[in-house]
């Protein structure tokens, strides 16, 4: 039997980065990867061949006192858990935007007296102590009541 061929070490460093979330990050990896192993004169099959494969699954002479057998065998009836990237959607606005959004949204409660009805109110100020991107559809809604105020200012 053939032993796998060497794979550099810079390899070894890249490989976490391919669990990125960002897609970017990760095919940026991958392609790194690709130019070490090309430079090296190996290729993705040889990394693979590298991969050390387990043949046997270790077994315990004896369950540990602390172990819940009753638990342990539920938990073995469960679904593998999903090992795939998260699912979080990917950032609509820029950070310069967020950032204009926060501005809207202090706007609005400072510019409030009186003149929010209490839902507008309630998302007013969730939205300006939260500091999550907004949706969408509540850029749409801060828009429109930032538009208001601003008007009615205006007016004045």
């Amino acid at each position: 039997m053939t032993s796998a061929p060497a794979i550099p070490e810079k390899v070894r460093r890249i490989v976490p980065t391919l669990g990125s979330p960002v897609d970017g990050e990760a095919l940026g990896a991958c392609r790194a990867i690709g130019r070490v192993l090309q430079g090296e004169g190996l290729s993705y099959h040889d990394l693979a061949a590298a991969i050390p494969v387990r043949t046997e699954i270790p077994v315990l002479s004896r369950t540990p006192p602390e172990w819940d057998t009753a638990r342990w065998r539920s938990a073995s009836t469960r679904p593998a858990p999903d090992y795939r990237p998260s699912r979080r959607k990917a950032s609509v606005f820029t950070p310069t935007q967020s950032a204009i959004h926060r501005r809207m949204a202090l706007f609005c409660r400072n510019a409030d007296r009186g003149r929010l009805s209490d839902r507008e109110r309630a998302f007013v100020s969730e939205i300006s102590a939260s500091r999550r991107e907004l949706t969408v559809r509540q850029y749409d809604w801060l828009s429109t009541i930032t538009d208001r105020l601003d008007m009615e200012d205006r007016r004045q």
